[in-house]
């Protein structure tokens, strides 16, 4: 674009925004036309183009002798050109004819190197082909050579596995789709059973004379020719099976008891074994190899010596069988781990027999029964037993449902129930039996229940709470979950974060539902009686009594009761604490009922009062019975009016009640509403 000058005037766009290569007029326009309207737009469009115009002239007007010898430079240039093309074009073609040659030329030569390198790999087919059958010649020489027993058994063994090596290296060189390879390895076939059979033979004989060099060599044989999977079939057809059916499986006809074919089984590998295992150990190691006699020989005999010899073997019916069974076999397996190695241990878990063994144990069936067992003793004492206390002296626990919830909570964990690979659903189940008892306490009618139950379920909480939770950490912590634990350390934290959560809703909430429930039946013990107040308007009025000088029974009564609650269950069950925070709740809100009845009837008594002497006023308005009323008047004012009787009852009871709050040293809240109550007695009179 051409340059304008400093002096340009200003747009309302960008004027580096035109010359971009990415210049679109629509995007333009449209974005201006938010802007700044179309009007301004086309107006600065305008001045820019007579800028540009008059930028373009004094431009041309500046170089205008540049632009003339441009134009006279170029005349005669075609000329040039022209006598520059036909030796280019001559060369261009000469350079042509050479690469066609020279491409030609490569092909050739490529072709009669890949002709070369076919013959070259020919040959050395060949030769390998020859190499192989002077191997097998050399083979069956051997096998004549050990039938003449002209060489002893671990030099045939030296010797057939250079062979055999030096033979599976050359048929890996040769063509597979070769008809004399195939022909070639059908031969190596049969000799490598022939091999095969005095490799496994040797390896028999050496394991039973026993003779570990020998023992070595064959293994290392059997190795060479990848013939493991031969020797461990072997040694468990030969060796082991016999030994099972002479001992492991004598032992379970005479017997149901299967940790003695564990135990012989360990036995076995532990003695018999020992010397074989530990020359294979090392022959694993030198040699790269991997024999696994206890994982692929001695495991699956001993599994199909137990299916077939003992055909209720996982009968869960009988739980406490089923679980000996199974503890046995965990037991084994823990035993079976000390002796095998990381990877042979691997091995076992991923084999089929060992997968398919371990399914057949029905822990789920096993669960569901014990299950029926410590949910059905928990039912049945809520069902039929759900108030009763506990007759044990010893016990720590004064309610029987308690000590049955924790009893079951025990009987979980117990090692003659627990399973390990059911731990989670036995501690499921223990939080079960938590959350139960917190709904039966939800579920009480406190006219049914009598306050010594509830006063024992009330220390039994706190004592339950306490105790499960040493529980927790010396037995199921420190007993049961130990090998979960040491794989996952955290969990510790998130079993004791739970079972604190499960454990103070049953203290907290449920605790102080107890509490309430007592302090309910203390307060309607204490408000049945003091109810009979009601009568004391009847009492006075209309009846000559004459006027009260004590206070009524229904306050010594009431104070009765206070004084049993405390007599009974302070410092037997509840401490004097506990049992003086009992009375105090409870006499708070019996206070303020008393406080409520008390001003109620005054309210009667002064209504009564006033209506009397409305009464009075209208009868003193009529002059015949001036004389009667002002006789009334005179005896009114003589005598000791009912009301007055009345007042002075409530007053007597009043003080009385204080005096026996202040005798059985119970602070309230509401005591000043009795003062203000005796007052108002005292005034009204």
């Amino acid at each position: 674009m051409v340059a304008l000058t400093n002096e340009s005037p200003t747009f309302c766009f960008d004027r580096d925004e035109l010359s971009t290569t990415d210049f679109n007029v629509d995007a333009f326009v449209v974005k201006y036309k938010r802007e700044v309207g179309l009007e301004k737009l086309r107006d600065d469009l305008d001045l820019f183009l007579r800028v540009l115009k008059s930028s373009m002239v004094e431009l041309i007007n500046r170089d205008f002798a540049d632009f003339l010898n441009l134009s006279t430079n170029l005349v005669g240039f075609d000329k040039s050109i022209t006598t520059l093309k036909n030796p280019l074009t001559a060369m261009k073609t000469d350079i042509m004819k050479i690469n066609e040659t020279l491409s030609t030329q490569r092909r050739e030569i490529e072709e009669k190197l890949r002709e070369q390198n076919a013959i070259r790999q020919r040959k050395q087919v060949i030769q390998s082909i020859i190499d192989v059958q002077k191997s097998i010649q050399k083979l069956n020489e051997l096998d004549d050579a050990i039938n003449l027993s002209k060489i002893d058994i671990s030099e045939m063994i030296e010797r057939a596995v250079v062979q055999f090596s030096f033979i599976s290296i050359q048929l890996d060189k040769c063509d597979q789709n070769e008809p004399t390879v195939e022909s070639l390895k059908l031969i190596i076939e049969n000799l490598r059973r022939v091999f095969e059979k005095r490799l496994t033979t040797a390896f028999i004989n050496a394991y039973r004379e026993p003779n570990m060099s020998l023992l070595a060599d064959s293994l290392k044989g059997l190795a060479s020719i990848s013939l493991q999977t031969i020797a461990e079939q072997t040694f468990a057809n030969e060796i082991v099976r016999p030994y099972m059916e002479k001992t492991v499986r004598n032992a379970l006809i005479q017997s149901t008891d299967i940790s003695l074919a564990f135990d012989k089984t360990l036995d076995f590998i532990r003695t018999e074994c020992k010397a074989m295992l530990y020359v294979v150990e090392r022959i694993n190691r030198e040699c790269g190899s991997y024999f696994d006699f206890v994982v692929n020989s001695i495991f699956p005999e001993l599994i199909q010596c137990l299916e077939q010899s003992s055909n209720i073997l996982f009968f869960v019916g009988d739980p406490d069988i089923f679980h000996e069974r199974y503890s046995y076999w965990l037991k084994f397996l823990e035993q079976l781990q000390t002796i095998l190695s990381k990877i042979s241990d691997e091995n076992l878990k991923k084999s089929k027999i060992y997968i398919e063994f371990s399914s057949r144990w029905d822990l789920v069936v096993y669960y569901q029964i014990r299950f029926q067992e410590i949910s059905n003793s928990i039912e049945n004492i809520i069902v039929n037993k759900s108030y009763e206390l506990n007759e044990e002296k010893n016990s720590l626990f004064k309610t029987l449902i308690t000590l049955t919830i924790f009893q079951s909570i025990e009987h979980c964990w117990q090692k003659n129930i627990f399973l390990e690979p059911l731990s989670h659903r036995f501690w499921k189940l223990t939080l079960q039996c938590i959350v139960r008892f917190c709904v039966w306490i939800e579920t009480f009618n406190i006219k049914t229940i009598d306050m010594k139950f509830l006063l024992n379920l009330y220390i039994d909480l706190q004592t339950f709470s306490n105790e499960v939770k040493k529980f927790f950490h010396n037995i199921i912590l420190g007993q049961r979950l130990t090998s979960i634990i040491s794989l996952s350390p955290n969990i510790t934290i998130e079993l004791t974060n739970i079972l604190d959560e499960t454990l103070f809703n049953l203290t907290d909430k449920c605790r102080q539902n107890l509490k309430n429930l007592i302090i309910r039946q203390l307060i309607d013990r204490c408000n049945e009686t003091l109810h009979s107040i009601q009568e004391i308007p009847r009492m006075y009025r209309k009846t000559n009594r004459e006027a009260p000088s004590k206070p009524s029974s229904s306050i010594i009564t009431t104070f009765r009761h206070l004084q049993t609650f405390s007599n009974d269950y302070s410092g037997t069950i509840l401490t004097e604490d506990e049992c003086k925070e009992f009375q105090t709740i409870a006499m708070e809100e019996i206070t303020k009922n008393y406080y409520e009845l008390c001003s109620e009837i005054l309210s009667s008594v002064r209504k009564m009062e006033d209506s009397i002497q409305r009464l009075r006023r209208v009868r003193e308005s009529s002059k015949a019975l001036s004389n009667m009323s002002q006789s009334m008047t005179t005896s009114s004012t003589a005598a000791l009016t009912d009301d007055n009787k009345i007042r002075m009852q409530i007053q007597h009871d009043v003080n009385a009640y204080t005096s026996e709050l202040k005798n059985l040293d119970i602070h309230i809240e509401s005591s000043n509403k009795l003062t203000i109550l005796n007052e108002e007695s005292r005034l009204q009179i």
